[in-house]
């Protein structure tokens, strides 16, 4: 690996040499320049994944193509951000990473990149899998899907309906078991948000065990919200403010014949010359440090203050049964009430006795007995 990283440096000056230090302009200048390039590549996809380095190159070749100098320093100035945020992202799992090599650990990893029309989206993709080939390769980190390259995990046009769609297929076919990968890497806040609306559809709650680590990229509101609740693990923040004060002083120093502020001026070759470059970093942002963008002016407090919990409604307890009240009476209150008297009820056992008595009398005697009796 160092061995190549020192052939590629060399590789790279050599256009430099040639035509800037050596003033040579001769037809044979090209052909060295194109030789030069192609050994290059051949040593860094060798120690690259393939897919990297096509994709460091692409956006410029296009640029070239153009022969147009606005073109081939857009194309470069993109270049540089999409790896620096790319580096910064791999560096945020390197603690993960080395960690999990010390330990003879393996984690799962699944990748949401940007649109495959967006230059940036390619840059950015491309200093995520620069940093993170070692790990996929050395088995650290693992993809069940298969889908590291740009043209595997671009989303057409950011969409986050698109993202989610796609992640939903990946975990229902590919983590079934686990409901989740432990690293969910996104190029985009939105897709971020895709991926959490998956999770809690699967009953998974923000800083339990099997909720995945979730990196977003742009440093939204609702992210950074995300971000001090738990569900968010960072997200990148590029000051952009930075980047238009550096690019407005180039031109100005340009045009007013003073010294360019360059800070690279040896590794982005566009294939026609090598381009010096103003570099803008960028920084991570997770719950430690997001009060940082309060400070700088990009939100107020209230903008990123996390949502408040809801708070349960309480259902009302049904209303009891009244008791009927129950009045003690005294005992002279129940002698001084007046009994209703008990109808006289006929006897009939009585009358049977005396019409038995009847017949043993004499028998006129019968007669007025029992014409009493009906009476």
């Amino acid at each position: 690996m160092v061995i190549a990283y020192i052939l590629g440096s060399i590789l790279l000056w050599v256009p430099t040499i040639i035509v800037n230090i050596a003033k040579l302009d001769g037809i044979y200048v090209k052909y060295v320049l194109a030789v030069c390039a192609v050994i290059f590549v051949t040593i860094v996809t060798s120690t690259l994944g393939y897919h990297a380095v096509l994709l460091f190159i692409y956006a410029i070749a296009i640029g070239s193509l153009y022969f147009s100098k606005r073109i081939n320093v857009l194309t470069t100035i993109l270049s540089v951000i999409g790896v620096s945020v790319g580096q910064i992202i791999c560096y945020a799992f390197a603690i993960l990473q080395d960690k999990a090599r010390e330990d003879k650990k393996s984690y799962t990893i699944e990748f949401l990149m940007g649109s495959p029309d967006d230059n940036a989206a390619l840059f950015l993709c491309n200093g995520i899998q620069e940093g993170l080939q070692e790990y996929l390769d050395d088995g650290t980190l693992v993809c069940k899907s298969g889908n590291t390259s740009f043209d595997d995990t671009g989303i057409m046009r950011w969409s986050e309906t698109s993202a989610k769609t796609k992640l939903d297929s990946i975990i229902s076919e590919f983590y079934a078991e686990e409901k989740a990968p432990d690293i969910i890497c996104t190029a985009y806040d939105g897709f971020a948000y895709a991926a959490e609306e998956i999770l809690n559809d699967s009953g998974l709650e923000p800083g339990s065990d099997e909720w995945p680590m979730i990196t977003g990229y742009g440093s939204e509101a609702q992210a950074v919200k995300d971000i001090a609740a738990g569900k968010m693990s960072f997200t990148m923040f590029m000051d952009r403010k930075e980047l238009a004060k550096g690019g407005a002083q180039m031109a100005i120093d340009y045009l007013t014949g003073e010294k360019v502020d360059v800070k690279d001026y040896s590794q982005y070759d566009n294939g026609v010359k090598i381009v010096g470059t103003f570099t803008c970093g960028a920084q991570m942002i997770d719950k430690d440090n997001y009060q940082i963008l309060v400070d700088n002016g990009t939100y107020t407090e209230d903008e990123i203050a996390p949502d408040p919990t809801p708070t349960p409604e309480v259902t009302p307890a049904p209303e009891a049964t009244p008791v009927p009240k129950v009045t003690l009476k005294t005992a002279s209150e129940e002698d001084s009430k007046e009994v209703t008297p008990t109808p006289e009820t006929e006897d009939k056992s009585e009358g049977e006795t005396r019409e038995n008595l009847i017949y043993d009398s004499e028998d006129n005697s019968k007669v007025e007995k029992t014409s009493d009796q009906k009476k």
